[in-house]
């Protein structure tokens, strides 16, 4: 495969998911702010004593009151990874149907579990020391939100071009091959 028949498809399937998640977002942070409170409060004994999902789109932020402080996490920001990967998957040449959904399912769940788990540590941290900036801990955070739509997308469609390229066997149209 060509590369831009790829980079054609990945900004086709970024289009198409960029659209999707915009319009699931709000109910996406509904149920992110569900896990999250109530993780922090059963197991944590946090106190979240309110929480909201405010703005629509990519301006939705997740509002929290938690032992007389009020924090804003931007739930649409933390979510944009997601994009990505479902992206890749979606440009990734040669997958199968059932391959697809699978990596999309196993993928989703992932990205879920890791947003909430960012939201989580992000809001903890911002309530015990009361954060104002983003730290070392916030852009921790970040870092492994920019590696892991890759990451997962190579760990799950395993795309052969991938394992090809590192392995020396892609070869070369023009060179002799021994």
């Amino acid at each position: 495969m060509k590369w831009w028949v790829f980079a054609f498809r990945f900004v086709v399937a970024a289009a198409l998911a960029l659209v999707l998640l915009g319009l699931l977002m709000k109910p996406y942070a509904h149920v992110l702010r569900w896990i999250v409170v109530g993780v922090l409060n059963w197991v944590g004994g946090f106190g979240v004593s309110q929480s909201a999902v405010v703005g629509s789109w990519f301006r939705t932020s997740l509002d929290f009151a938690v032992q007389g402080s009020a924090k804003t996490m931007p739930a649409a920001f933390i979510a944009i990874n997601l994009t990505a990967f479902v992206a890749l998957v979606g440009a990734t040449p040669g997958l199968g149907w059932r391959r697809v959904v699978r990596s999309l399912a196993i993928g989703c769940a992932i990205f879920f579990a890791w947003h909430a788990i960012q939201i989580s540590v992000l809001l903890v941290a911002g309530v015990a020391v009361d954060l104002r900036a983003p730290t070392g801990v916030a852009r921790f955070l970040a870092t492994i939100s920019v590696v892991l739509p890759f990451a997962v997308w190579v760990f799950l469609a395993r795309p052969p071009f991938v394992f090809e390229y590192f392995s020396g066997k892609q070869g070369d149209g023009n060179a002799e091959q021994t």
